[in-house]
């Protein structure tokens, strides 16, 4: 039969806090060894398994604040390298200029 919200939440009463939902790990893991039949074995692999999605998440992290010096680092590479294929005095000049800004680059960065 449906209920109306307003009748369910003023018959449900208080809620649990966030201390009395955690179940301890013992018993988390005695519940999936005997009831669903996990071995230690599989519970181990399992964790670490997590522990990798979690060390990546992090480097995720670290790296997306990194992510705009290192996209200009990347197209300052490539405008060089694409620029050391000539061989004219102008080119090699041009080429003086692109280090001497990639220099000043860096030391501001620092």
């Amino acid at each position: 039969m449906p209920m109306q919200v307003d009748e369910y939440e003023s018959l449900r009463g208080s809620r649990k806090d966030q201390k009395a939902m955690t179940v301890p790990r013992t018993v988390r893991e005695a519940i999936l060894k005997v009831d669903c039949g996990y071995s230690r074995m599989e519970l181990a692999r399992g964790v670490r398994k997590i522990n990798a999605i979690k060390a990546k998440r992090r480097q995720t992290i670290t790296n997306l604040q990194n992510q705009k010096a290192e996209e200009r680092l990347e197209e300052l590479r490539h405008y060089v390298n694409k620029r050391m294929m000539c061989k004219t005095k102008s080119d090699a000049e041009e080429m003086e200029m692109l280090w001497i800004k990639a220099a000043n680059y860096a030391a501001a960065k620092t």
